[in-house]
């Protein structure tokens, strides 16, 4: 991404949301750095300096405005979509790996030195590994200073500091003042100033620019941390960009939702996770619409006040409050909060055969994961069946090989009652088991989901119409309770009852041998191409496999699975060539969302090319940010040629190729870098 100064200066003039996240400003007159929407006024251009990431901005002796608190912002989708080194690390940063391995851990992960990692990362944000870390580390503070009622000491420990000492330390240095400062000058504790009717928009739950807010600035009075006997729920909102389409990534979710593991229910999405801290279980409620309208009024109860425009609240019960920085990451890849919806539909959009399909679906999602390895078992459990069949699979494996929640870590089982026959299985309401390796029908192969029928399944009978398993007595669980098993506890796993061949059961197997020996890795620093290169290594494992891995756990927006069925025979009704996915990069896993969901609605004819409202940021509401953030930069769907700003807040696209993925940046103290 590459901005220029001037381009910095109107965005932030304009107050732009769509730069939100993707760039922050340092103001060398007052020493703090801000977000483009900061209602502040804006400063002279000779005061301002520009970096690509609030660690840089830090770095560079400056603090967090308390205004537009750029800790809540969305995040740049920038270092989402790249893969280089730089930006793996900052993923991996992000998500918590430093805080559990160390910066030698991070180098190891990366397979570089110490010191050309330190020298990559000064030389490209201006900041060290450590001192990225300690960042990260300070904005999981301060929100939950600002959001939440947990004791101070207790907030050290849960964002990432190894002792109150350091935690002090560091938040004197970095913001000249002691934590209880902060949280003393909040709205929530009654301290706060009032400056005017833009700055308590600011405060009552984000700029509103253009009919967005930026997230959450204040502590409601429900925002609290409620102590219980199973572990302390806290409530935070993240931040993403509009449109966003909730609907179609609940839908996405529900239909897959492992019974005991996840649940969709009324508008939320629950399950169960795990983290340094423990076990616990989250809870995502997307923005206010009509199909969340009941989720949200509950939400209110809990939280003061409903998800608005632009956020979505996040709920989560630990055990311990280790790791919220790592949840609060994982629930923004699981929801794709990170992505530039506005750029993504208009390189989309304009392709005649997707346009009718994006301006039905404005802001769809590419549903991600929390865990890679689950969704590398999901996608092996998947192969040749239809979804109904791949989640009663990952049900019973849930149910023989799961974690209760509360139980010991490392002590496989599910919770004791009846409906689990002596050697384990679960057995259908009728008292059938499941027979062993009986899908002996099934070619070696890997072909992705087909519709019912098309091949041999188990009976989903068992599932209730919601695809929960009720218990015995008829009654449906009221939230997750299973922990999915990791790669230690299949890697030598009997998988035999369950319903899987046995060469089904070699790649499950393997899958989890080469994930626990370290072969194989699904987090968030993980190259997409090496990804795909050992995955293929893999027994049973093909070319479907392997794109939805990389699209969903990888989060590689090019990933294409283009022998699934469902796609071609998609593509097939829209009358057009398989070939023609080419014109979609790099946003092909878009695409491929576009296409299921539009086959799943099941059209009775393709639609209309003018039909549907217009697309967000499509041209005739002037170019989206198709050159600033990474669009099709040198691709069919980039933009013509031009320069600077159409409108107020509006960019025009650069020339291809103006728009590269290698992130070399912004303009710092008007020059670039």
């Amino acid at each position: 991404m590459t901005l220029d100064f001037d381009t910095c200066y109107r965005a932030a003039a304009a107050r732009d949301p769509r730069f939100d996240g993707l760039f922050f400003i340092g103001v060398t007159s007052t020493g703090v750095y801000c977000r483009p929407i900061c209602p502040s006024r804006t400063p002279a251009g000779k005061n301002m300096r520009f970096f690509p990431h609030q660690g840089a901005a830090e770095a560079a002796g400056f603090r967090a405005c308390r205004r537009c608190r750029p800790e809540a912002s969305p995040g740049s989708p920038e270092w989402n979509t790249r893969a280089d080194l730089v930006a793996r690390a900052v993923r991996l940063i992000t998500d918590g790996y430093v805080d559990e391995h160390g910066i030698a851990g991070l180098a190891r992960r990366l397979a570089v030195t110490e010191r050309h990692l330190h020298r990559l990362m000064m030389a490209e944000l201006g900041t060290a590994p450590l001192a990225l870390a300690r960042t990260v580390r300070l904005q999981t503070a301060r929100r939950l200073l600002r959001e939440t009622s947990v004791p101070i000491t207790e907030i050290a420990f849960a964002s990432g500091f190894s002792s109150v000492r350091q935690f002090n330390a560091s938040f004197q240095e970095s913001y000249r003042q002691p934590p209880s400062a902060l949280r003393s000058g909040s709205a929530g504790a009654g301290g706060a100033r009032s400056g005017g009717a833009r700055a308590q928009g600011a405060r009552s739950g984000g700029t509103r620019v253009g009919g967005m807010r930026a997230g959450a600035a204040r502590a409601e009075p429900g925002m609290v941390a409620d102590p219980g006997a199973h572990g302390t729920w806290l409530s935070l909102r993240l931040a993403c960009r509009e449109p966003f389409d909730a609907e179609s990534l609940l839908g996405f979710l529900a239909s897959r939702a492992i019974p005991g593991v996840e649940q969709v229910t009324d508008g939320r999405y629950t399950r169960t996770i795990r983290t340094s801290a423990g076990a616990g279980v989250i809870e995502l409620i997307p923005p206010l619409s009509s199909a969340v309208s009941a989720a949200s009024e509950r939400a209110a109860r809990h939280d003061g006040r409903p998800p608005g425009p632009g956020q979505v609240l996040l709920r989560v019960r630990l055990a311990g409050l280790g790791g919220v920085g790592q949840v609060v990451s994982r629930c923004r890849q699981l929801f794709d909060l990170d992505a530039d919806p506005a750029a993504i539909d208009s390189a989309l959009a304009s392709d005649d055969v997707l346009a009718p399909l994006v301006r039905a679906r404005p802001g769809l999602r590419v549903p991600g994961a929390y865990d890679g390895f689950e969704l590398a078992v999901r996608a092996v459990l998947g192969q040749q069946v239809s979804v109904a069949a791949a989640r009663t699979f990952a049900a019973r494996l849930a149910a023989r090989y799961g974690t209760p929640l509360g139980a010991p870590d490392g002590h496989s089982g599910v919770p004791d009652d009846q409906s689990l026959a002596p050697n384990g299985h679960r057995p259908a309401p009728d008292g059938r088991r499941p027979a062993p390796d009986d899908n002996k029908d099934l070619a070696p192969g890997d072909h992705g989901d087909v519709p019912d029928g098309q091949s041999l399944e188990p009976d989903d009978r068992s599932l209730a119409p919601d695809g929960h398993r009720p218990a015995p007595d008829g009654r449906q669980p009221t939230t997750p309770v299973l922990l999915f098993p990791g790669p230690e506890q299949l890697a030598d796993a009997d998988l035999s009852g369950l319903g899987l061949t046995r060469s089904r059961q070699a790649t499950l197997r393997a899958l989890a041998g080469a994930m626990t020996a370290g072969h194989l890795d699904l987090d968030p620093g993980t190259d997409p191409a090496e990804a795909a290169a050992r995955l293929s290594e893999l027994p049973g494992i093909g070319p479907w496999t392997v794109a939805y891995i990389l699209m969903r756990a990888v989060h590689d927006p090019d990933a294409y699975p283009e022998t699934d069925l469902g796609l071609r025979r998609a593509i097939e009704r829209l009358g057009c060539a398989p070939a023609r996915a080419g014109r979609w990069r790099p946003w092909r896993a878009y695409a491929a969302l576009h296409l299921w969901t539009w086959a799943a609605a099941a059209p009775t004819a393709p639609p209309s090319a003018t039909s549907g409202p217009a697309v967000a940021g499509s041209p005739r509401r002037g170019l989206p940010l198709a050159a600033v953030s990474g669009a099709a930069a040198g691709s069919p769907a980039a933009g013509p040629p031009a320069a600077g700003l159409l409108a107020a807040g509006s960019v025009a696209a650069g020339p291809p190729g103006s728009a590269g993925t290698d992130g070399r940046v912004l303009v710092v103290g008007g020059r670039s870098r």
